[in-house]
């Protein structure tokens, strides 16, 4: 597994453990199997932590002073995003009603000291896995809500008011720094950032394009995507004003209407990123209704 995986593709692990021995075996034994791993001394940490860095997994020590485990793991479900935690609860406790404490504190699982470590790397994999693919139902239901409001107000004269409320909707789902709507001779149409990072609006719609290098492909409606600007093959006057405004990665989308270039719909990133088929998809079916909203 370790070999198929990067360091910035790989699941994060939060490790949650006041004993520092432990702490050490878990991160070799997690490190062993491909993942990163974070750690924390106590439930506090834990909390901060989590918040901070949302992991994939959590694994929390149940017997810990000042905070124990069930009242961090109770805590946790409580934050923004805590509801779809993964969380291992390891524990020297193996009667039946710790084993209900710990899931009414909100545990996934639990798993027993001394610790089996063939057992906790399947129990950890299968979590990760399960959490992975309910994560993507839980984005491909938000993708098909967003649609389909989006296509419920489309005939509505003033939908275009709600252009800008469904861009940031869409740089949420996708996690994107930025996302841009242009048209030829107006520039930037609309614009939605995160906060404190440069406005693109000081772009030309050519350089906005980057139309020299990609025109072809706009014009046989195809996506342009980026996953580095300063590993393309392309002048450094054309990636200059881009990392003036602290992006890295693009990926942009014609709108064709009437068999004509009518816009762009671009996202943009300011770490390299790899573009998926499926964020090409979906960008590019809000790009095609776009190009019939828009006049």
């Amino acid at each position: 597994m370790a070999d198929l995986l990067t360091p910035s593709t790989a699941p994060l692990v939060l490790i949650v453990d006041d004993d520092s021995s432990l702490r050490s075996l878990l991160k070799l034994a997690m490190k062993g199997e491909g993942y990163r791993t974070e750690e924390a001394v106590n439930g506090q940490e834990g909390l901060h932590k989590y918040q901070q860095l949302q992991p994939d997994i959590v694994l929390l020590d149940a017997m810990m002073p000042e905070m124990d485990g069930f009242t961090c793991c109770q805590q946790l479900r409580q934050l923004p995003q805590g509801e779809n935690a993964t969380v291992l609860m390891i524990t020297f406790l193996d009667d039946q009603e710790s084993v209900d404490q710990a899931f009414a504190a909100g545990a996934t699982d639990y798993i027993t000291k001394p610790i089996h470590w063939g057992v906790l790397s399947q129990r950890v994999r299968r979590l990760i896995q399960t959490q992975q693919a309910q994560m993507q139902l839980r984005q491909q239901q938000a993708w098909e809500n967003l649609l389909a409001t989006t296509l419920k107000n489309s005939n509505q004269s003033s939908f275009s008011l709600d252009l800008e409320a469904t861009l940031s909707q869409i740089q949420n789902l996708l996690n994107v720094d930025a996302i841009v709507l242009a048209c030829p001779g107006s520039q930037i149409l609309l614009e939605s950032l995160k906060p404190n990072l440069p406005s693109a609006k000081s772009l030309s719609f050519d350089e906005l394009a980057l139309s020299k290098a990609y025109s072809d492909k706009y014009q046989a409606g195809l996506a342009v995507s980026i996953s580095d600007l300063q590993k393309e093959n392309l002048t450094s006057t054309a990636i200059a004003p881009w990392l003036t405004l602290q992006r890295q990665a693009l990926l942009t989308v014609p709108l064709w209407k009437n068999q004509q270039l009518h816009g762009l719909l671009s996202v943009q990133c300011q770490s390299p990123r790899i573009w998926d088929d499926a964020t090409i998809q979906r960008l590019s079916i809000f790009a095609n209704l776009f190009a019939l909203i828009l006049k």
